[in-house]
């Protein structure tokens, strides 16, 4: 038998994005008379994570999220999901990019310069 569930899964944007990390947002909000297990933001590097994948669990319906330990130069799916009642529901599968791990970034705001490992880079004072 389906249930049916009706709320809203939010997949927010990916802010914070380094080589190795990323912030992610989102919001669950179940009009449901099921139990809500948990919710928060599965991730991997295929195109629909699901809970099997990578995971991470909030503490609240409106919840930003630091994913750790990620590969550099590697593209992430991400989306919301809630456990209800033992049923997995998920969100709109949202993409980010970790920056390269190997490259330096140098610069003022006004001028950002990027140089690989190994290049000789002059620096001057402003």
């Amino acid at each position: 038998m389906t249930k049916s569930v009706e709320g809203e899964f939010n997949t927010g944007d990916a802010t914070a994005i380094t080589c190795f990390s990323a912030k992610v947002s989102g919001s669950v909000n179940i009009q449901s008379s099921y139990l809500t297990l948990e919710y928060g933001i599965c991730y991997g590097t295929r195109i629909e994570p699901t809970i099997n994948n990578n995971k991470l669990t909030a503490t609240s319906e409106n919840f930003t999220l630091q994913l750790q330990q990620l590969y550099g130069g590697t593209v992430y799916y991400y989306r919301t999901y809630a456990i209800i009642d033992g049923q997995a529901y998920y969100g709109t599968v949202r993409t980010f990019r970790t920056l390269d791990d190997n490259v330096v970034e140098t610069g003022t705001i006004d001028k950002l310069t990027t140089h690989t490992p190994g290049e000789w880079v002059t620096v001057t004072e402003a």
